[in-house]
């Protein structure tokens, strides 16, 4: 009597008496099924699991929107009036830029993530500290720095250093509380930073938890009247609107539409594992139609017959399922290694409930559709033709091998798809590594020097640690100019490629300013456009006469010369750049240098430098070492200077060609995972057009024998499986560029001077895949060609 549990056990028998079928089937699920789960755990963890805050939901990132439509941060006076006249928050809070400083902790000097946050900012999160309270005259520190850095020690005991006072640690976080992310202090904002009335100047962050009941929606709408009322009163207002963004969407923007789209292509990887399966499993009915037959003339009905055939297919997804979860948790660690830590959210993404419930749903749907579509095939059996003919007839028709066709139709076209994606998304890789950045990356290193002086420095202070700072680095500079090997050396306050700096509009001696142009404002020394191999167009650059008692001088880049005095010879020209640093002296254009790229996908902005000797910088300092050969060798000399100058100077090391690839860490990432993908379904395709090309040569055997017995030539045999394929394939790949074409717009955003429909992507595609087509065809064709007319009629009589 039919029963579930001897069907398994029938199953179990029949994976064991078919080992290649059952272990290749086994294999190609183990591949789909690992991947989506490995891809949704990142999905799940970044783009759908709720922020890890109380009522997540209610809180947004507001910012100020220019004319253009650019997001920008806020002026802390417009932050003032949103405060008061917004009805749409509970709560509101400013917070700086998480920056990298140096933290004495013990005897140790460390690199940590600095914020200043504004007063209620941990309010705004609902949340307490999980030891110690909150007070402005401390600082709190994250879980994870108080273990590392503080060694989990009493916090009535744990002191940090920052710039030339020790501060208190008041209250440690709970673990996993990370915003703004990688946060490792937070500090509060006090009277050493004093309120700045500038109605332009975009220093700070806004986050805020809307009231219960309202969106994020009906809270930009009551922003922006308020945003168009202070630009309508004030005229030195820059932004035209303001806008409120639910934080989890704001945080995770860089990805929203890469990882939908990886998704897609696993699941398309997914499809074609299961057309090749299923291709397997059909050619396995046809093996077992006697058997079939005999079963229904003994009295089984169609159900019974999908009992078994469901029972094989979900007891090869259960094993395929389960070795894609082991291959999924493997997947993913190489997801996150390959990431760089460019994913959002990166710290929590890790199995959970939700992605093994989707891991085992995911291998069920697979397992019932693999079973049903066999199961279909041979309730459409012809009962007395299959007995009379020994299980040759009605499942070796035309029907079946138009089924298996259609299957094989299916996987190029969708590997066709995955190939263009992967196409487009190299091709970009590409344009992205021939961008002219203006200058040199080979034989240089980047030394970064994050020295004490910490966000809440006073006016005094900063004036004292910028002289102090100025004297150190020339030390440092011309003691390493002096070692073996080194050709050019200069510093920077923000170097190209490493984000950070700032920009603004700069005032013309005369009354004129730069209107909506707002170029950055750099810090550098002498030395630093050699050192940079950025090319001088007119003037001169910084050389040892200019000093902190000389009158003070500016470089600029071409594109600022273009922009604000077209047709004119700016040298000698004097501006002033007084709302970046406070200082209204007027500076006189000695040079113009090339333009830079600050990432490989910016523009040209624009570039001011001023001499870090007349306006210095407090901040991070960059020396750039520029050498006669790999100057990987210089750093112990370096870094022994640095400790000998600045023994309390933090310092990491970095060739230009590293950050250059930290650049586009994220691109490397879109198209190695696509890749990859696409390889994986090259592979199941041509896995599928091998088995269909040799089970057909298989069943045909007789043909083939009377075909050659009457002349045919083996080269004709074998052109005649090879056409076959060649049109099945054919086929699959203009419904490929079709599908390409519809469904690779969701990668405009991710290209980079690449058009959706490029050419050469798609020929990249195509080439391959029927190449590589036609040869998995020809395999077994030759095979075919081979075969012994005599033996194989004979053999077919005596049947």
């Amino acid at each position: 009597m039919p029963s579930p549990f001897n069907d398994v056990r029938q199953a179990f028998r029949i994976i064991r008496s078919n080992p290649g079928l059952s272990i290749i089937s086994i294999l190609m699920l183990a591949l789909g099924i690992g991947a989506c789960t490995a891809i949704f755990t990142v999905v799940n963890a970044v783009l759908l699991r709720p922020l890890p805050y109380v009522e997540p939901n209610g809180l947004a990132r507001l910012f100020e929107v220019s004319e253009k439509g650019g997001r920008m941060n806020v002026p802390e006076a417009n932050f003032v009036d949103w405060k008061s006249g917004s009805r749409s928050f509970e709560s509101m809070a400013i917070y700086g830029r998480s920056n990298v400083y140096p933290i004495i902790a013990g005897n140790e000097v460390i690199r940590a993530r600095v914020t200043v946050v504004g007063d209620g900012f941990f309010n705004i999160f609902k949340i307490e500290p999980l030891i110690g309270v909150f007070s402005k005259d401390g600082v709190a520190v994250s879980y994870t720095f108080w273990k590392r850095a503080l060694g989990g020690r009493d916090i009535q005991e744990a002191k940090i250093r920052m710039s030339d006072q020790t501060t208190q640690v008041s209250a440690v976080m709970p673990e996993g509380f990370s915003f703004p992310a990688d946060s490792d202090v937070w500090v509060p904002r006090g009277p050493q930073i004093p309120f700045y009335p500038s109605r332009s100047a975009h220093n700070w962050s806004v986050v805020a938890r809307l009231r219960p009941g309202l969106d994020a929606v009906t809270a930009s709408r009551e922003l922006g009247a308020i945003a168009k009322n202070i630009h309508a009163q004030y005229t030195d207002v820059t932004a035209v609107d303001a806008v409120a963004i639910p934080l989890q969407e704001q945080l995770t923007q860089s990805v929203s539409v890469v990882l939908p789209v990886l998704l897609a292509a696993v699941g398309i990887l997914l499809l074609v594992a299961c057309a090749n399966v299923t291709n397997l499993l059909l050619a396995h009915v046809n093996g077992r139609s006697r058997e079939l037959a005999v079963r229904t003339s003994l009295g089984a009905n169609w159900s019974d017959i999908a009992s078994l055939f469901l029972a094989q297919s979900l007891t090869l997804t259960a094993i395929g399922g389960f070795l894609g979860i082991l291959v999924s948790k493997g997947a993913v660690d190489g997801l996150l290694a390959m990431s760089d830590r460019t994913l959002p959210r990166i710290d929590e993404v890790r199995p959970d409930p939700w992605v093994l419930s989707f891991a085992i749903l995911l291998s069920l749907a697979v397992g019932v559709v693999l079973g049903l579509i066999p199961a279909f095939r041979a309730s459409r059996m012809n009962l007395d033709e299959t007995l009379k003919q020994g299980g040759r007839s009605e499942m070796q028709g035309s029907a079946n091998r138009t089924a298996r066709n259609v299957l094989v139709i299916a996987q190029v076209a969708m590997t066709m798809v995955l190939l263009v994606g992967a196409g487009l998304l190299g091709r970009t890789f590409i344009q992205l590594l021939k961008v002219n950045l203006g200058f040199q990356t080979q034989n240089r290193i980047a030394v970064e020097l994050l020295r004490l002086q910490g966000p809440s420095s006073d006016a005094s202070q900063r004036v004292a640690l910028q002289t102090r700072f100025a004297q150190q680095t020339e030390q440092l500079l011309s003691a390493i100019s002096s070692l073996p090997g080194v050709t050019a050396v200069g510093g920077i306050d923000a170097m190209p490629l490493a984000g950070g700096g700032g920009n603004g509009r700069f005032v013309i001696e005369g009354g004129r300013d730069s209107g909506p142009y707002w170029p950055n404002y750099r810090v550098a020394s002498t030395g630093y456009f050699e050192a940079m191999g950025i090319p001088l167009v007119r003037g001169r650059f910084f050389n040892s006469n200019d000093a902190a008692s000389t009158p003070e001088v500016v470089v600029i880049s071409q594109d600022v010369a273009n922009k604000v005095w077209p047709g004119e010879d700016p040298i000698g020209k004097r501006i002033n750049y007084g709302n970046m640093d406070g200082d209204l002296t007027f500076m006189t254009i000695v040079g113009v240098v090339g333009d830079v790229r600050n990432t490989p996908e910016s523009g040209n902005q624009g570039e001011i430098y001023v001499n870090y000797l007349q306006r210095g910088s407090s901040g991070a300092f960059t020396v750039v070492v520029k050498s006669a050969t790999p100057p990987e060798a210089l750093v112990p000399s370096i870094t022994s200077q640095i400790r000998s100058i600045s023994p309390e100077t933090a310092v990491r090391v970095l060739t230009l060609e590293q950050m250059f690839s930290s650049n586009l860490a994220n691109r490397r990432f879109n198209f190695v995972l696509l890749t990859l993908f696409g390889g994986a379904a090259l592979t199941l395709a041509l896995i599928g057009i091998y088995g269909v090309t040799a089970y057909s040569v298989a069943q045909r055997k007789q043909e083939i024998g009377i075909r050659i017995a009457l002349g045919a030539k083996p080269s004709d045999v074998s052109g005649l499986f090879v056409g076959e394929s060649a049109r099945l394939v054919m086929i699959g790949i203009g419904i490929g560029v079709a599908g390409s074409i519809a469904l690779t717009r969701a990668l405009s955003s991710l290209l980079f001077n690449v058009p959706v429909n490029d050419v050469a992507s798609y020929l990249v595609a195509i080439v391959p895949l029927f190449a590589a087509a036609m040869l998995a065809s020809h395999l077994p064709a030759r095979r075919a060609a081979r075969v012994d007319p005599m033996l194989t009629i004979r053999n077919d009589i005596t049947l």
